[in-house]
């Protein structure tokens, strides 16, 4: 879905879980449902596609020199870190919460940069 997100304009947004929707709930109990959408880059998702394409995000066992891998867990083994390589990326990350009967959105503008580097991540 195309959404409209402050400072950074309309972008295809993709509605995920994310473990902040766990704790927006439990804080806020008269939230009625929250939502996370994030959004990425065309080469980011141009390499999500060719890794699909040769199964390597599968959560499904395979065989592997007589072993049982996942092969989206051996991926995550064999990748850089996400805070070693995310200071280099110029985006911004904007989350947002919807509840009901309005819309409230908490728009939080980072760049990867700056969010790698906050206390928060570390």
């Amino acid at each position: 879905e195309d959404l409209d997100y402050q400072n950074i304009g309309v972008r295809a947004s993709y509605l995920m879980y994310h473990e902040e929707l766990e704790s927006l709930v439990k804080h806020f109990p008269t939230i009625k449902r929250a939502r996370f959408w994030m959004t990425f880059g065309d080469a980011y998702l141009n390499h999500l596609k060719v890794l699909e394409g040769i199964g390597m995000t599968s959560i499904e066992p395979i065989d592997f020199q007589g072993q049982q891998i996942v092969p989206l867990e051996f991926l995550k083994a064999v990748l850089p870190k996400p805070r070693t390589v995310s200071k280099a990326f110029p985006t911004s990350t904007t989350p947002g919460l919807a509840r009901s009967p309005y819309t409230t959105f908490i728009i939080s503008v980072l760049s990867h940069k700056d969010l790698i580097s906050s206390s928060i991540y570390l």
